[in-house]
């Protein structure tokens, strides 16, 4: 009777060993997590939720049997997996904010050589810049507002200059009359020669006038062409370089409580081998992953 309770005991221990039996390290570097149904010389077969299958014994490294390890490990790889999916999301973060800054930059400098063409082309001709920014109604403006405004002046300088024609004229007049002695011819040439001299001055104050309109005009068609209408970004600084980068610092956990593990989706889940050395009962501490953006 006690050999029989004896032999019972050895087998429900290998049983219950065996039901416990859940991680296969294997020579590739992956964990697996299954439950040992059985073994021979060559292979052991193993189950899951889903399936049976056999996994060669040369593929093995170890077959671990010990609970504390499987909760060690399986938490060892939840922590690696939402470490890394955070990483993922930072790289993902800062790809974006690179790509966005470098379109920034690109829309910059189009900015700016868009304006300094615009700029040469509207000093030689008023409104030619704004088309060729493509601000057909700033171009109508300047072009016609400019040509109007030169035209005026042109044509109150033109008059200027024939008032001075006939000042002088009317100065030889004068003096032909006071050559005469007669002081009615005196007097009415000198009346004359005032009354051009009232014309011409009139005259150049109008060809003054319109002179300054058309400098004025020109003058705006020009700070026009090189900020208005356009983004305001030409006062600022042209975007510097900034290195950044993921700063990674492993420190000691002080924490040695595990999460709650989740079980694999599928038995071919692979994942980077853990040293064995750091399995429970080796005296090493968890790791604890910390990260942050640098620039």
């Amino acid at each position: 009777m006690l050999k029989k309770i004896i032999s019972i005991s050895i087998i429900f221990v290998f049983w219950n060993q065996s039901i416990l039996a859940d991680i296969v390290y294997l020579k590739d570097g992956r964990v697996i997590f299954v439950k040992v149904l059985n073994q021979d010389m060559d292979k052991i077969s193993v189950s899951n939720d889903r399936e049976t299958w056999d996994i060669e014994k040369k593929k093995i490294s170890r077959v671990s049997f010990n609970e504390d390890e499987e909760i060690y490990v399986r938490t060892q790889l939840k922590e690696k997996e939402r470490m890394n999916a955070e990483i993922d999301s930072l790289r993902k973060s800062l790809s974006e904010k690179e790509a966005l800054e470098s379109k920034k930059k690109e829309e910059t400098v189009k900015s700016h050589d868009l304006a300094k063409g615009a700029l040469w082309r509207s000093a030689l001709l008023p409104g030619w810049g704004q088309f060729y920014r493509e601000d057909a109604e700033r171009g109508y403006f300047f072009s016609i507002a400019a040509g109007l405004s030169f035209l005026l002046w042109f044509r109150s300088d033109q008059q200027y200059q024939k008032q001075g024609k006939n000042l002088e004229d009317a100065n030889r007049l004068s003096m032909v009359a006071g050559a005469t002695g007669d002081p009615g011819m005196i007097a009415g040439a000198f009346f004359h020669a005032n009354e051009i001299r009232n014309q011409r001055y009139q005259a150049g104050i109008k060809a003054s006038s319109a002179l300054i309109l058309f400098v004025t005009i020109y003058t705006f068609n020009l700070v026009d062409a090189w900020l208005f209408g356009r983004p305001w970004n030409f006062f600022s600084k042209q975007p510097e370089e900034k290195k950044e980068s993921i700063e990674l610092n492993v420190t000691p956990d002080s924490q040695q409580t595990p999460a709650n593990p989740s079980q694999p989706e599928s038995p071919d889940r692979s994942v980077p081998m853990l040293p064995q050395s750091g399995l429970p009962g080796n005296g090493l501490n968890r790791w604890e992953v910390q990260w942050r953006i640098r620039f």
